[in-house]
């Protein structure tokens, strides 16, 4: 009987199984055979021992072998481990056997083992280069739902980024990291004028680009056009801290089609236009593009209308996506030869970071239809700093007079990113410019100007809207501008 089971396990081990047995039972069944002899006869023992061989070169899952007469069971189980993966925002489990081909699955085995991914969540899925990325919520996290006549709208409390607003399944923004984005949405262009002082928003309708853009005390009028007027009651409900913007008495809410009001409106009317515009496509699975409806948004016909309503001294920042997206990079180099086609004389992508986006990453394009005009760096950081250290000197009052701007600062734009978000990655670089010459994108006649906040002299460093023709004057030089970078360079 020990030379049997010994048989018993060297049959089983090979084949991944497992004997729940060891030497004590074997001894025990010794036992028993002994006990089984004396009622019954030799032959019949010799059957049962030949039965328990046939059953060893079975290949089922369990095998139960009755060794004697109310013997106990030797069972082999196959061992089983379970991975997860994952489809959309579930999580879908996949059991890897480790058995033979030919054995039986245990439909009723429960032995699996899910990954540490939070179930609530919501993700974003990047078909084109089988990218997802998601933000964990906390339980019960809707805040808010409705589906208005364009979209779905939703404000979800998240488990780290604070707020939420989702737009049909899309994330927009979180309250953790909604400034990088905004802030270099708006005040990239709005440094690079001189004199910003009439500025159209295509877009943005949780508020937080207006909000920004009335930071500039040289602003006098502010033209914000959107198309869904629930976005907007939405966001001055869930988020305050940016959604009282249209209180300004500067601003002006338009809720209308955007290519629409710009078609509308007259030639050389506003110093800045900043397109805070949703996806113009999304890209399949096989980087087949897929046109949205702010695709229009996009197209040569409103670009051109763009470039004829801006100032001649005028600049224009659109929504410009993610290099990592090969569908959203030729868009880069589209939208660029469109500019150069309608006008523009110099156009630049610039990167920002934002985490909740994609990637982590997405980016403008900022077109100048005058760059000679532009701000110089030593104007920037003084403007910057007027701005965030005297907050009161702001014209932000609301229709009653109310001053509402408690704090100018920013906590992602600083003076560095205004050159520094067009230094992108080489292989993008040459992506979007290719043999271009690129000598001018960083303003490079204004890199020696010393930037340090406390060397600053008010007579050398004169803010650029006395030294620039106002846009209204097309024919004056800009002799004065020239000199005053002079000035600074050499001191």
């Amino acid at each position: 009987m020990y030379s049997i089971l010994n048989q018993l396990e060297l049959e089983l081990q090979p084949k991944g199984y497992t004997i729940f047995s060891n030497r004590i039972a074997m001894m025990m069944m010794m036992m028993l055979t002994k006990l089984f002899r004396t009622v019954c006869c030799h032959s019949l023992l010799t059957m049962t021992m030949m039965v328990l061989l046939l059953l060893l070169n079975m290949s089922s899952l369990t095998i139960f072998v009755e060794a004697v007469r109310g013997g106990p069971e030797i069972v082999a189980t196959a061992t089983t481990t379970t991975t997860t993966t994952n489809v959309g925002s579930k999580v879908v489990p996949v059991q890897q056997q480790q058995q033979n081909d030919d054995s039986d699955i245990d439909d009723n085995d429960d032995n699996t083992i899910e990954d540490n991914l939070p179930l609530n969540r919501i993700g974003e899925l990047e078909e084109s280069i089988g990218f997802y990325h998601a933000i964990e919520m906390v339980e019960n996290s809707l805040l808010f739902a409705k589906q208005s006549q364009y979209q779905k709208i939703e404000v979800h409390q998240s488990k780290f980024f604070g707020k939420m607003l989702v737009l049909d399944g899309v994330i927009q923004l979180t309250e953790r990291d909604a400034d990088s984005y905004n802030e270099m949405m708006a005040h990239v262009p709005m440094f690079q004028h001189a004199n910003p002082k009439r500025v159209l928003i295509i877009g943005g309708g949780d508020g937080y680009v207006l909000k920004e853009v009335l930071k500039h005390p040289s602003v006098e009028h502010v033209d914000h056009v959107d198309l869904d007027k629930d976005v907007i009651t939405t966001c001055e409900k869930y988020f305050p801290q940016w959604g009282d913007a249209w209180k300004d008495s500067r601003a002006h809410l338009h809720i209308l089609d955007g290519a629409n009001y710009v078609r509308d409106t007259p030639d050389n009317y506003y110093d800045v236009i900043i397109q805070d515009s949703s996806d113009p496509w999304f890209a399949d699975k096989y980087g087949v593009v897929i046109p949205l409806p702010s695709g229009v948004l996009y197209e040569q016909e409103h670009i051109c209308e763009l470039y004829r309503i801006l100032k001649p001294n005028g600049i224009l920042n659109i929504q410009a996506e993610s290099f990592n997206v090969p569908a959203s990079l030729e868009g880069i180099i589209t939208w660029r030869k469109t500019m150069d086609e309608c006008g523009f004389q110099r156009s630049r992508y610039g990167s920002i970071h934002t985490s909740s986006y994609p990637t982590g990453q997405i980016g403008l394009l900022l077109g100048e239809k005058n760059p000679s005009s532009s701000s110089k760096t030593s104007s920037i950081v003084k403007r910057y700093k007027q701005i965030v250290e005297n907050p009161g000197n702001n014209n932000n009052n609301d229709n009653n007079g109310n001053n509402n701007n408690n704090n100018n600062k920013t906590t992602y734009y600083h003076p560095p990113l205004q050159r520094g978000c067009f230094e992108i990655p080489l292989w993008v670089h040459d992506s979007i410019y290719g043999t271009e010459d690129t000598s001018d994108l960083f303003c490079k006649m204004d890199v020696d100007v010393d930037v340090d906040n406390d060397d600053f002299d008010d007579d050398d460093t004169k803010d650029d809207e006395s030294n620039v023709v106002d846009n209204n004057d097309n024919n004056k030089d800009t002799t004065t501008a020239t000199t005053t970078t002079t000035k600074t360079k050499s001191s």
